[in-house]
């Protein structure tokens, strides 16, 4: 039996192997270090002037090593030179089949949540949650800079307000973001972690008690209307695990393109990823709002008449001005 390591608490420079049935090969073993910890695979869509692109669905922070994982290699173990387990080989990016040393592992520690899960026969998984998100902190000061804070959340409720700089989680520093969010990701639903922030200069210590993820269910609507200019489109009201999947910020609010139909009357206007805004004077910020605007502004509409559309791509506010015509009754 492999004793289990700790994932989050491995080094970049630190010697691995990594075991596998490369390419069919029964028990291939090979070397390499670790390249990077805490790396969260890009969920969005790929620059396609790239060859390839880090695109995974995967929603947890990986071991990457330098060591040759191939298919085949998907659920052997990565082990430290002390003989323990510290990740579990999971994906690679190459523009071919072929490993060119950028490989993934998911930390050992963090199956554990799904053990016990197991064992207790429990539905679900339950997942460590502190309701924060964060953004670099300039050059050259060191920690992390918050970005935003979940009212309802955990670091919320004790305390933590953005634009604090987090300097130490456990008394261990925070170097940067994603061994932050590695190392939270290990935590044990219910215990207290101890923050270090700084605030406008002073240093204060907050003790957070981790909570539990739990997804919104997301609200959709399907506009399948051809008077309605987002015919075509699916929308949903925007949520932080929603948010994610799109590549957006989790404190985002409101309304989101999820998906626009081929061949729609949205299809040249709105992409994935759009929020919409404004429908004429009024402001979106739930389905509701959107379903009343569109009323509003074309329910009954007897004469031709502009209608404005204000949405939200990236960084970038975008008007569209659309002209509505009733349409003619068919004999």
């Amino acid at each position: 039996m492999i004793e289990l390591g700790l994932g989050h608490a491995v080094e970049v420079g630190d010697v691995c192997l990594a075991i596998g049935n490369n390419l069919g090969l029964q028990g291939t073993v090979t070397q390499g270090i670790i390249s990077a910890v805490g790396r969260f695979m890009d969920n969005k869509q790929p620059d396609s002037s790239r060859r390839t692109a880090a695109r995974s669905k995967l929603r947890v922070p990986l071991i990457q090593t330098s060591a040759s994982i191939n298919p085949g290699s998907s659920g052997g173990a990565l082990v430290d030179m002390n003989g323990h387990l510290i990740g579990i080989n999971t994906a690679i990016v190459t523009p071919s089949r072929g490993n060119v040393g950028l490989a993934f592992a998911v930390p050992a520690n963090y199956i554990l949540p799904i053990l016990a899960a197991v064992d207790a026969n429990e539905p679900s998984i339950k997942r460590p949650f502190i309701g924060l998100t964060l953004g670099q902190n300039p050059w050259p000061k060191k920690g992390i800079l918050v970005h935003g804070v979940m009212r309802d959340g955990p670091a919320g409720r004790a305390g933590v307000l953005a634009k604090d700089i987090i300097l130490k989680l456990n008394n261990t520093p925070t170097l940067d973001s994603d061994r932050f969010l590695m190392m939270i990701a290990l935590q044990n639903i219910g215990s207290s972690v101890q923050l270090k922030v700084d605030r406008n200069g002073q240093e204060k210590m907050i003790s957070i008690t981790i909570g539990v993820w739990k997804p919104a269910k997301d609200k959709l609507l399907v506009v399948k209307d051809e008077t309605n200019p987002l015919d075509g489109t699916t929308l949903a009201e925007m949520n932080p695990g929603l948010n994610g999947e799109l590549g957006l910020d989790p404190q985002l609010q409101g309304v989101v393109v999820l998906k626009v139909a081929g061949g729609s009357s949205a299809a040249g206007l709105f992409q994935t990823g759009d929020r919409i805004l404004k429908i004429g004077t009024s402001t979106i910020k739930t389905l509701e709002d959107l379903t009343r605007a569109v009323e509003k502004n074309i329910g009954k509409l007897s004469a031709a008449t502009t209608l404005k559309i204000r949405v939200a791509r990236g960084s970038v506010v975008i008007e569209f001005r659309l002209s509505l015509r009733p349409l003619k009754s068919k004999l």
